[in-house]
């Protein structure tokens, strides 16, 4: 296999908060190599968009970033100062980030705001850019696109500026696109045409995607590998068919069961019990022992070793789960 365009080792993030520093990010490590799209799946605090901050170079500067590996496409991004950020934000790696609202300039066009990433970023015209642009609007779902490019932000509806900032972070056909929850607040038909054409950029131009979501159902169907984080650690890591037929992680595990199926008649849903632990105080052994119904003596006197289940699948965990209860 090829060398991975993004490469991540032992990255950890902190964020200074009350007593003490909020690790958002501990010890995590992956791959994402070419045309692949890449799973992040995750309660809300366990970590997933602060991965992708840590890598975009957008963690605030009160918080700390360190990693003994973050490569992209050979630049080593733990080196890059600022400037060099800069130059490889929105061209080389673009980001779709969870609220439009706070990632779209309320007081300009949204017809200047794509109109000038692409003069900037490809050296278009006005002209070509602005017919770039209509079509680019077109794309993501956007009726009567040429009229629209003069609206503000705030005359559009969620969903629709969620499809702008969506047109905004493909428009230059980035080598590495992370979704932070890109398709939350869109109908699932929109929902559709979004992850067709995340596949079909993938197929045409090879482009690599870090998808970060809620929903296993989209994740099933439209990413290759899929990671699950809990409080800011990776729990489980495989392709997305080894995981969902059997899950190794009492975690993955508990977000499946909690998932309505439509191929199992009765099926009760079941919520994970309790609440995730402190991140200010987060425990050397594996954090999810005490909501695990799977757990063992192991699980809370020693950290979670790092297990293989086949080719790409790993789980860090003790216990041995069950195959009669797994995801068919």
């Amino acid at each position: 296999m090829s060398e991975p365009l993004l490469r991540v080792k032992g990255l950890r993030t902190e964020i200074p908060g009350g007593p003490g520093s909020v690790v958002a990010v501990d010890d995590l490590s992956f791959d994402i190599h070419q045309g692949e799209i890449l799973g992040i799946v995750g309660e809300s605090g366990s970590g997933k968009s602060m991965t992708a901050l840590s890598i975009m170079g957008l963690v605030a500067p009160a918080g700390r970033v360190t990693a003994k590996r973050m490569e992209f496409d050979g630049w080593d991004l733990t080196g890059l100062d600022e400037a060099a950020m800069r130059r490889l934000r929105g061209r080389e790696m673009a980001m779709i980030f969870q609220d439009p609202m706070t990632s779209l300039n309320p007081v300009l066009s949204i017809g200047f705001q794509l109109i000038e990433q692409l003069r900037w970023r490809l050296g278009l015209s006005r002209r070509q850019a602005r017919r770039q642009a209509v079509e680019l609007l077109g794309r993501v779902g956007i009726s009567g696109a040429e009229r629209r490019l003069d609206d503000y932000p705030h005359q559009f509806s969620g969903g629709m500026r969620q499809r702008v900032s969506i047109a905004m972070a493909i428009s230059c056909e980035p080598k590495l696109l992370i979704a932070d929850e890109a398709t939350t607040a869109l109908d699932v038909t929109i929902q559709a045409q979004i992850t067709d054409l995340i596949m079909r950029l993938c197929e045409e131009s090879g482009m690599s995607v870090m998808w970060i979501s809620h929903d296993l159902g989209v994740v099933a169907g439209l990413c290759d590998r899929v990671n699950v984080m809990y409080a800011g650690r990776l729990a489980e890591s495989a392709d997305a068919m080894s995981l969902y037929a059997h899950s190794r992680h009492g975690y993955t595990r508990g977000l499946m069961k909690s998932v309505p199926r439509i191929d199992r008649r009765r099926q009760r849903l079941e919520a994970i019990a309790g609440r995730p632990p402190s991140l200010i105080d987060l425990p050397k052994t594996c954090p999810f022992e005490p909501r695990c119904a799977y757990s063992t003596p192991e699980c809370g006197a020693k950290p979670a070793p790092r297990r293989n289940f086949g080719e790409n699948h790993i789980a860090y965990c003790w216990a041995d789960l069950p195959a009669e209860e797994g995801v068919e």
